[in-house]
């Protein structure tokens, strides 16, 4: 029987692909790994053999045998048609390969995001340009099949094979793409390859970037807080799994609907990585002049409070409609941020929000909120307010009102009742509050030469991917 494949025009073999990790596509004994999503009767055919079969799929395998598995990351997926129906798929890595034919499409859905596609043009349609990155080209795509429209990012291959730091780059970013399944963090559908370009089909964000979203003159602060909180969550989940983002701006960051905050998500990945104690990283100094922490333009080890600055920062502009270490000279601005000095002084918020800015904005990373300690700062969780954020030994957070602090304290003393070693722990409590105020003020005053010795022109990435040249032309993917 002849079933009709996807066109493979411009394909590539499996052991050419930037994505060949030199995995075979059988694996064995995963039993005490594997865990059982569904299982189904199909149609197998191997090396030439053909049998009806009982296959069980998991999270990234498909159980073949007791002790044997086909490995679904990065094998090439065709899928199989029969007078425009699906009638199954063949999985192929590294020379072996094997064609599984029935009622397949459940499977092929919920798998397809960890393979990789061969035929672009088959499935999707190209509609218009939305967006232009240093490593790559973001086009409005409309499937064929469903007619929903999606987000296509295409990077250019002949640029990625020139330095084996971009390969690992696009892997890296593959893989935290697959694994960081969020609300809030960009959704990852397919994967394309062909000889010319590696393409990411994703969520299309209809809302833009947030800077789109944010005044000029600054929100009110219970906007804001519903703005940072959905940034906070992602990144307090990529956090759990020791992954952090390390180039969050509003850019960054995108809204499904217009001005629909609730709706926002995070964006390009390019930059993420997992944490590690020695600080070695693909990229160390990376991210972008007027968002990224100090202490990553100070050339020290750093941790994943970099993207809590961040948070910080953005913070501010949503307050204020203006980034706190703005400047027309690239050098100065960079200058101003490897610095780190912000003047919260004159701003007219909350108690809450000032103790937010100064704890997510604190030069010192030991001193700066964990993601953890962010979404649970009163600012987030109660608004407008003058509560006080203290984490004690273990996770636990307590919340009190200044005020209803006070009261407490005056009743409980009227009465007599109030015993001295809690006596004493209210004034701990407030005279931790008073110092937390003078913390930024005492930073700003020290004068640190060595730091000004150390003055280096920042470098995002490498100047070559700089200047990659724009063109609004549609690029052939044929």
């Amino acid at each position: 029987m002849q079933y009709q494949q996807y066109s493979m025009a411009e394909t590539i073999r499996h052991r050419d692909s930037v994505f060949n990790d030199g995995q075979s596509l059988w694996c064995y004994n995963l039993q005490n790994l594997f865990k059982q999503k569904n299982q189904r009767t199909f149609f197998v055919k191997t090396l030439n053999k053909s049998k009806t079969k009982n296959l069980s799929l998991g999270d990234s395998h498909i159980q073949y045998s007791k002790h044997k598995y086909i490995s679904l990351v990065n094998s090439f997926l065709k899928i199989l048609f029969k007078h425009n129906e699906v009638v199954g798929f063949v999985l192929e890595k590294n020379d072996h390969s094997i064609e599984i034919y029935g009622d397949t499409q459940e499977w092929i859905d919920s798998f397809k995001n960890l393979t990789i596609q061969l035929d672009f043009t088959s499935t999707y349609k190209i509609v218009k340009k939305i967006g232009q990155g240093i490593a790559a080209q973001v086009y409005q795509a409309t499937n064929k099949t469903n007619k929903l429209n999606y987000a296509a990012k295409i990077f250019e291959k002949k640029r990625i094979l020139l330095e084996e730091t971009e390969i690992i780059a696009i892997n890296k970013e593959l893989h935290y793409l697959r694994l960081l399944q969020h609300q809030n963090i960009i959704r990852l559908y397919e994967v394309f390859e062909n000889k010319q370009h590696i393409i990411f089909i994703t969520d299309l964000y209809q809302g833009g970037e947030l800077h789109h979203s944010l005044s000029r003159y600054g929100l009110e602060e219970n906007q804001v807080a519903e703005v940072i909180k959905p940034i906070i969550t992602a990144i307090s989940f990529m956090h759990s799994k020791g992954i952090f983002h390390r180039d969050l701006k509003p850019q960054n960051i995108m809204l499904k609907e217009i001005d629909a905050f609730e709706t926002i998500s995070l964006i390009d990945l390019g930059l993420a990585d997992k944490f590690t104690k020695e600080g070695k990283y693909l990229y160390n100094r990376c991210g972008t002049p007027g968002y990224v922490a100090p202490e990553v333009l100070q050339d020290k080890k750093y941790d994943l409070k970099v993207d809590v600055y961040s948070i910080g920062i953005i913070t501010y502009l949503a307050l204020t409609g203006k980034e706190p270490f703005a400047s027309n000279n690239y050098e100065e601005l960079v200058q101003k941020n490897y610095d780190g000095r912000i003047s919260l002084i004159n701003l007219n918020v909350s108690e809450n929000c000032i103790d937010f800015l100064k704890r997510t904005l604190c030069k010192d990373n030991k001193l700066r909120l964990s993601s953890a300690e962010a979404l649970e700062h009163p600012f987030i969780t109660f608004g407008k307010g003058n509560h006080i954020f203290q984490t004690n030994k273990g996770a636990t957070t307590q919340r009190m009102s200044m005020t209803s602090l006070r009261c407490s304290t005056d009743a409980s003393s009227e009465n007599g009742s109030i015993p001295k070693t809690f006596r004493g722990k209210i004034q701990q409590y407030m005279n931790t509050f008073q110092t937390l105020k003078s913390d930024l003020n005492q930073e700003a005053k020290k004068e640190k030469e060595e730091n000004l010795k150390k003055r280096k022109e920042f470098c995002i990435r490498k100047s070559q991917l700089l200047k990659i040249k724009s063109t609004n032309n549609k690029p052939n993917f044929e």
